[in-house]
């Protein structure tokens, strides 16, 4: 949340709608993935230890992790939208049950 409230920060002067990205997590290798192999996306240690910790229910943990990112984040941007990974898409009924 941190990062998003200083993203806001810095573009505050621009004024322009800015959509806020989710893409729940399913397991630690994934969000190792993503902090590593895609250019400009940063998935904190502690999120990743959160992910590596939870083990066989990462997948569930992921989209609780989503679920709170939305709640706290909604109110700041001008919309969402959903990247469920690996086809996954029914994830996306529980992330929209939080707005």
């Amino acid at each position: 949340m941190r990062t998003l409230e200083e993203f806001l920060r810095r573009t505050k002067h621009l004024k322009i709608p800015l959509m806020l990205g989710i893409i729940p997590l399913r397991s630690f290798k994934h969000a190792d993935f993503l902090h590593n192999e895609v250019p400009g996306m940063r998935i904190p240690d502690k999120l990743r230890e959160t992910m590596r910790s939870a083990g066989s229910d990462a997948a569930k943990v992921g989209v609780r992790l989503s679920m709170d990112f939305i709640k706290e984040g909604k109110s700041t941007v001008a919309g969402l939208y959903m990247m469920p990974p690996f086809q996954k898409y029914h994830i996306v009924d529980d992330l929209l049950s939080v707005l």
